[in-house]
């Protein structure tokens, strides 16, 4: 069924619009979800709740979807993911925390233009900084949290978070160079 259609059958007949919505897409958003939320740092029901919430916000923007800017399924595939990357947040910010060694299942992005030998070098990279420093470039830069958060969870300073964070990227920068230095 074409997305026009979809829409159209989700405006007038709402219950019959969304099981056939979720007949047809339940498949890629459960996917997109557990590629982000994967055990056993995420349970089913973490899960479950994201792929719940990204339908429901299909649901809530029915009316202003604007099929000329993408289609239903790039819609609800960017919802998953973008509800996975809430989750995960949430995670970190209730202390739940990934460790430095699991970073390539955390890091890994299909968003990235870079291919995924420059992903895996860079994971290696921060992986290579060593706790707390790749776990502070972990949070700040992938999860988006602040200097003031990454404190209170590492129980630092945010001068020394800062401090952390400014020679991490030089470290990060160098180890980088060298790899790249080494493939010419």
């Amino acid at each position: 069924m074409r997305d026009e259609k979809l829409i159209e059958l989700l405006k007038n007949d709402p219950d019959t619009g969304m099981r056939r919505l979720i007949d047809v897409y339940s498949g890629l958003v459960w996917a997109v979800v557990r590629g982000r939320l994967r055990a056993p740092y995420f349970g089913e029901e973490d899960v479950e709740e994201c792929v719940s919430d990204a339908f429901t916000k299909l649901w809530l923007s029915r009316d202003r979807l604007d099929l000329k800017k993408g289609s239903v399924k790039s819609w609800l595939a960017r919802s998953a993911e973008n509800c996975a990357v809430d989750r995960m947040r949430r995670a970190m910010r209730e202390g739940r925390t990934v460790p430095i060694d699991e970073l390539s299942e955390v890091l890994t992005d299909d968003r990235e233009t870079a291919d995924r030998a420059e992903r895996l070098a860079f994971i290696e990279a921060v992986e290579a900084l060593g706790k707390p420093d790749g776990e502070i470039i972990v949070r700040k830069y992938y999860l988006g949290q602040s200097s003031r958060e990454i404190a209170e969870r590492l129980h630092m300073t945010v001068s020394v978070v800062d401090t952390r964070t400014h020679r991490a990227i030089k470290r990060l920068k160098r180890i980088m160079g060298e790899q790249y230095d080494e493939e010419i």
